[in-house]
């Protein structure tokens, strides 16, 4: 009887730890469940504790941005407003531009005129201009010298005043 007396023994135990380990997965669930818990009433602080900072954020963030449109609409306005002022500017200033660019190419053609008079009446004289980019062609040709100043002078030869041209 010993041996059935074991096994009344060992079921009886096995009956007691399961009963024990029923009760302790139910305290382990509740304490889990308190601990879940208790994380979240901690990060629901910690959120309310930074909320004013995050609606602060939130805030400037939509103050930045209205204050973006704001200058945006200001500066659009205020560029229309420069376009109208210098489009009148504008044909103004260009008026009295082409008046002095008349006035320019009028000097010229002055200039111009008085140029080919002064070079007709050289030729009228017998002298022959020497123009600038047959200086240096010229100058590097070996020629016969013949003075400039073809009329009879009374200024001494070689002296600065005496041009000299090569042909």
């Amino acid at each position: 009887m010993t041996y059935r007396a074991d096994v009344d023994a060992l079921t009886a135990r096995q009956t007691a730890l399961q009963a024990e380990l029923g009760r302790k997965q139910r305290e382990l669930a509740e304490i889990s469940g308190m601990l879940d818990e208790a994380r979240n009433v901690r990060q629901a602080e910690d959120y309310f504790a930074r909320a004013p900072d995050l609606w602060r954020r939130q805030r400037r963030r939509l103050l930045t941005g209205a204050l973006i449109a704001v200058l945006g609409g200001g500066m659009a306005l205020g560029a229309a407003a420069a376009a109208e002022a210098d489009a009148h500017r504008t044909t103004t200033d260009e008026v009295r531009g082409r008046l002095v660019r008349i006035r320019d190419h009028r000097t010229a053609q002055a200039q111009s005129q008085r140029f080919q008079a002064e070079l007709e009446a050289l030729r009228a004289l017998g002298l022959r201009p020497v123009p600038a980019d047959e200086r240096g062609i010229a100058l590097a040709r070996p020629s016969r010298v013949v003075p400039a100043w073809r009329m009879g002078s009374t200024l001494p030869p070689g002296a600065p005043w005496d041009r000299v041209t090569r042909e």
